[in-house]
């Protein structure tokens, strides 16, 4: 969940350093530097603020809330599937794949590929 509120936040700070940077560098200029900071640098420098996994009540809470909006739009493409004839097969993918881990981190506040990694911290902690 981390991940994908880092791809959201980059995205959303594209706008505001494209307008900042357009009246200094020029159109083309501004979207160029703006868009490597969006793919790049924004990424990046979050990604060193949240390198480890964080017990931070802010980003946990923004972790809850990413998983409740991928239900409510899994919920969504189901009532597309049920009236508006959407197709049937990608939505059970898309349910089975985010569905699935959306229900895991809401229930165990955790993604399953992080169940080792809090296995050791764990041991650790215990050892000394």
């Amino acid at each position: 969940m981390r991940l994908l509120l880092i791809a959201i936040l980059s995205v959303i700070l594209f706008f505001p350093l494209y307008w900042a940077l357009h009246p200094f560098f020029g159109p083309n200029w501004g979207a160029g530097i703006s868009a490597f900071m969006m793919y790049i640098g924004f990424p990046t420098l979050f990604l060193l603020k949240w390198g480890k996994r964080s017990s931070h009540p802010f980003i946990k809470a923004c972790n809850y809330v990413l998983a409740t909006i991928v239900l409510a739009l899994l919920g969504w493409v189901f009532y597309g599937v049920l009236f508006n004839n959407a197709p049937l097969p990608n939505s059970i993918a898309l349910a089975g794949v985010y569905g699935y881990l959306a229900f895991y981190f809401l229930k165990n506040g955790y993604m399953p590929y992080q169940a080792e990694e809090l296995e050791k911290e764990v041991n650790e902690q215990q050892n000394t």
